[in-house]
């Protein structure tokens, strides 16, 4: 018997089958409407001290809205972290992480608002041909 790996107490298929607008519940007080966004986005994250290049790496998405987007990571990020985003290929954006809590599963759900203004172009391996 095998057993299907799981996303954040989801089974793969079921955590990548979901689409449309998440529900909300009572004490739910955010600005923008939430949708579900699951996929796998490329990441650069900065170091809180910007001495140190950003880690490169994927995570992978859970929900949008207007304000922000939630993710998957496998280490704990910590607030005012900034990490530019490459969604679906196009152009990176910046986001600051606002708040971290760690899964059951050892993963961390990630939660970040997008931030005004252009992300840092950054060159991947792909791009330094």
């Amino acid at each position: 018997m095998s057993v299907e790996p799981k996303i954040a107490d989801e089974t793969v298929a079921e955590f990548f089958s979901r689409t449309g607008l998440l529900p909300t519940g009572p004490g739910d007080l955010r600005r923008y409407p939430r949708y579900y966004f699951r996929g796998v986005a490329e990441a650069f994250i900065f170091k809180l001290c910007a001495t140190e290049p950003p880690d490169h790496c994927f995570v992978v998405t859970r929900d949008l809205s207007r304000g922000g987007v939630s993710l998957l990571h496998m280490d704990p990020l910590f607030p005012g972290q900034r990490i530019d985003l490459i969604l679906n290929g196009k152009p990176a954006m910046a986001v600051e992480v606002v708040r971290c809590r760690r899964l059951r599963d050892g993963r961390y759900l990630v939660g970040c608002r997008f931030k005004k203004g252009e992300a840092e172009p950054q060159r991947t391996e792909a791009s330094s041909d």
